[in-house]
């Protein structure tokens, strides 16, 4: 896992820097992540190396634990359509999410 410190706002808050693999069985409603660099986190962005659709609007923070919720297209490109989470039981250990935070 790599962590880093990006910076510091004018108020004192740090923007940091997280990545973490996805869970080998991926539970329905999210899967639970706790900031290792804050107390209290507001998701900024949050991207992976596999093309699923996780964003900040999908992630819910409580203090520095955060459940996030991973989507992914179930149809062609070409259909229109909103994205579904993954099912209950896909691994997804094989993909990184980056996580880019504010808080203290």
């Amino acid at each position: 896992m790599a962590n880093s410190i990006l910076g510091v706002t004018a108020d004192g808050r740090k923007i940091v820097m997280e990545t973490t693999p996805g869970p080998s069985s991926y539970v329905q409603g999210g899967f639970n992540y706790k900031m290792a660099q804050l107390e209290h986190a507001t998701v900024i962005s949050i991207t992976n190396n596999k093309g699923l659709i996780s964003v900040a609007s999908y992630v819910t923070a409580s203090k520095n634990s955060l459940t996030i919720v991973v989507r992914g297209l179930q149809y062609a490109c070409s259909v229109t359509g909103l994205a579904d989470e993954l099912a209950a039981g896909v691994d997804i250990s094989g993909c990184t999410f980056t996580i880019i935070a504010i808080g203290d």
